[in-house]
């Protein structure tokens, strides 16, 4: 259902996993003792003092059986995007020309990666997927921003994608777009995002 809002993500269940993470490994606790023990991987069942006298197995293949399991769990692991870009060394130059544009613009920067913002030492002031969110419901007034769009008070906009994609119009209402469009309407692309310049 969180994750369901638009602009979230899996990071939404983070909170979950962890939850689960805890409840899995006990659940598992007492089947892996049992499976090991049948299977004639337990050495020998011993007091454990620090349990209150509870009796718990020590097994002779314990760490060699959870090294596999981790190493055959990473090896099914795929990356959510291709981290070739980490690699390239242009890629990184635009990186860094878009932390150093944005930490030297002199009016606020409206972006989607709000970590670039972040990272140049200024403050997001606007979430695009959040207010696009809140105009469609009709529990905020988007014309007061269109207006400041209009005016320039923006040093620019750093988006994903252009009008007409899906993600960018989940981002950004029509009358915004519009409003982006006419307010800014030099494009460059850089380091894999649309930056959105006033006029010369």
């Amino acid at each position: 259902i969180m994750i369901g809002k638009i602009g979230s993500n899996i990071n939404y269940l983070l909170e979950w996993m962890f939850g689960w993470s805890i409840a899995i490994g006990l659940f598992l606790r007492q089947p892996t003792r049992f499976a090991l023990g049948s299977f004639g991987l337990a050495k020998r069942w011993e007091p454990a003092r620090d349990m209150g006298g509870l009796y718990r197995p020590f097994f002779r293949f314990d760490l060699p059986v959870l090294f596999a399991v981790l190493l055959f769990q990473a090896l099914l692991f795929r990356p959510p995007f291709d981290q070739s870009i980490f690699a390239d060394v242009e890629y990184q130059e635009q990186q860094r020309e878009l932390l150093q544009r944005v930490r030297k613009a002199s009016k606020p920067v409206i972006s989607d990666n709000m970590v670039v913002v972040l990272q140049s030492g200024k403050a997001v002031v606007w979430e695009p997927a959040i207010f696009a969110e809140l105009a469609t419901l009709n529990r905020w007034d988007e014309g007061p921003f269109i207006q400041m769009i209009r005016s320039n008070d923006f040093a620019f906009f750093i988006t994903k994608g252009q009008r007409g994609e899906r993600l960018f119009d989940s981002r950004y209402n029509a009358p915004v777009a519009q409003a982006i469009g006419a307010a800014y309407p030099r494009t460059e692309l850089l380091a894999g995002y649309v930056i959105h310049l006033p006029p010369e």
